[in-house]
């Protein structure tokens, strides 16, 4: 699970770049959680058959852990 996240991360950092501030790394892990893994997760999850409300807090879970991730980052530089 750490490696995965920290490939997560720094795929988000170098999307980020060295001029990212907090808001532009918010808005990006915030887009990313939700154009990226929020529908990825939303297709799997129509053909699997599985409840909306399972999709809602994994993809919402996603969606806020890319956004803190996204502060993180552009805090950071």
């Amino acid at each position: 699970m750490l490696l995965l996240n920290l490939i997560a991360a720094s795929s988000l950092d170098i999307f980020i770049g060295p001029a990212g501030t907090w808001r532009f790394g918010l808005f990006a892990g915030f887009m990313t959680g939700l154009a990226f893994v929020a529908t990825a997760l939303g297709v799997i999850y129509l053909f699997e058959s599985r409840a909306l409300r399972l999709w809602l807090m994994n993809a919402g879970y996603q969606i806020v852990i890319f956004s803190v991730i996204g502060i993180i980052l552009g805090a950071w530089h």
